[in-house]
Order: C-alpha cells, then sequence, then structure tokens
C-alpha cells in the first residue's frame, strides 16, 4: 500500500490573514507619520506666510511715517491691515534723537535733528506671540 503526503505549502496562493495585518500595521505607521510631517509643513508654510504680510505692513507703515509730518503719523485703520495674519495690532514709536535724559514730555518733531522711527507688528499664532520691528534713523 501506498501512501501519499500532499505538501499542501506548494499549493497555497495569496497571503495569510496575519501577513495582511502586519502589511496594515506597517502602512498605517507610515501614513500617520506622513501626516504628522505634512501638518508641520502646513503649520510653516503658514508661519513664513504671516512673518511677509507683517514685514510688508511695517515696510508701508514705515515709508507712511518717514513722508508724512511726523506728527501725524498713527496706527492704520483696520481695513488697510492684511487679512491673512490673526489678531494683528501695530505700533508706531517715533523718538527725536536730542532728547534729555529723564525727559519725560514729548519733544516737538520739527527742526533739523534726526528722529528714529520703530514699527512693530504683533500678532498671535496658535497662541504663540510674534512680532516684527522694523526701525529706521532718519534727519531732518
Amino acid at each position: 500500500m501506498k501512501t501519499f503526503v500532499v505538501n499542501t505549502r506548494e499549493k497555497q496562493q495569496g497571503f495569510t490573514l496575519i501577513e495582511l495585518m502586519v502589511s496594515v500595521l506597517i502602512a498605517s505607521v507610515v501614513m500617520l507619520a506622513l501626516g504628522g510631517m505634512l501638518i508641520i509643513g502646513i503649520r510653516s508654510n503658514q508661519t513664513s506666510e504671516h512673518r511677509m504680510d507683517a514685514v510688508g505692513l511695517a515696510q508701508s507703515l514705515m515709508i507712511d511715517a518717514t513722508t508724512q509730518s511726523l506728527g501725524s503719523v498713527s496706527t492704520p485703520p483696520a481695513g488697510n491691515q492684511p487679512t491673512a495674519i490673526p489678531n494683528v495690532t501695530s505700533n508706531i514709536v517715533i523718538v527725536p534723537d536730542n532728547i534729555p535724559v529723564g525727559w519725560a514730555q514729548p519733544l516737538p518733531l520739527s527742526g533739523t535733528g534726526g528722529v528714529t522711527i520703530s514699527v512693530t507688528i504683533n500678532w498671535n499664532e496658535h497662541n504663540i506671540p510674534k512680532n516684527v520691528t522694523l526701525n529706521s534713523r532718519t534727519v531732518r
């Protein structure tokens, strides 16, 4: 009598359930890592865009401050602020060069002396305060 041993391994086709589960697990770990990097990239791009908008606004305010009469420079109305920056505020400080030490009252800004103009743009991004400051010294 002959006995036949059938090798089922040779006839098997496809993947086992364990192989499929391991491959799905590996694919999901890779997808999560790529998703995290994508979110970091998007936030970094958004931060760069807001910083560029803030620098543009600061440059515009600096040009206004140097070309207008210094007594009439003020923060622009809300319509002039870029809409891409959330919670933006601006501050312009004009300081004459010849201020005596300890002087508490503002000096007149007319005359031939120089002035230092500082424009600061502040905003919050993801609950982190950000700012851009431009300084310029102008001789009048």
